[in-house]
């Protein structure tokens, strides 16, 4: 049985493994280019996160150093690094 610690784990590397592989699809996929989309108008509505998901990406992989968009996408095209960047997220 997993704890709680080793279930956000793993929910963040399947997280993080599907959007190395969204990245990696060709750049006129429609999947490749809202991967990482972050809206530039409007407003939140109250009660909604402030945290968008390229920050929680990032926040993910480097808590110390949130990645930009280009770094995270130029870290997904290799896959093997992608890998070693997905099962080190977030280990405590």
């Amino acid at each position: 049985m997993l704890d709680e610690n080793q279930l956000v784990n793993e929910v963040q590397r399947r997280q993080l493994s599907k959007l190395g592989h969204s990245i990696r699809k060709p750049q006129e996929a429609l999947v490749n280019r809202y991967a990482l989309y972050v809206p530039g108008h409007g407003q939140r509505k109250p009660g909604r996160p402030k945290t968008t998901f390229k920050d929680y990406v990032a926040q993910t992989i480097s808590p110390q150093l949130p990645l930009t968009e280009n770094e995270i996408r130029q870290g997904a095209m290799d896959r093997d690094h992608w890998k070693t960047i997905t099962n080190n997220a977030q280990r405590q």
